[in-house]
């Protein structure tokens, strides 16, 4: 198999790239590897989905935040969002 990115020389590193392709760290990067694919992707889910909530935790508001942000292949929690130990009873 030919490197995809020179297309000249045997691809005998990861991410089918030559061993000129593949030590040139711009050229590396334009082509990630499945596990670093995977982390980004996995990044992203779990990135913060926009600015926190005030709901109460188990409240119907709350649970519509939280809905609207698993619908937006969000992390339905947030690190600001109150928790049962920061919400006044």
């Amino acid at each position: 198999m030919k490197c995809q990115h020179c297309k000249e020389k045997e691809a005998n590193r990861p991410r089918d790239l030559c061993w000129t392709c593949f030590e040139d760290r711009e050229v590396r990067d334009l082509y990630p590897s499945e596990g670093e694919a995977r982390r980004e992707l996995a990044a992203n889910r779990a990135r913060p989905f926009g600015t926190p909530t005030l709901a109460r935790p188990g409240s119907e508001a709350k649970i519509r935040v939280m809905i609207a942000r698993a619908e937006a292949n969000r992390s339905i929690f947030h690190p600001g969002d109150p928790t049962i130990e920061t919400t006044p009873v």
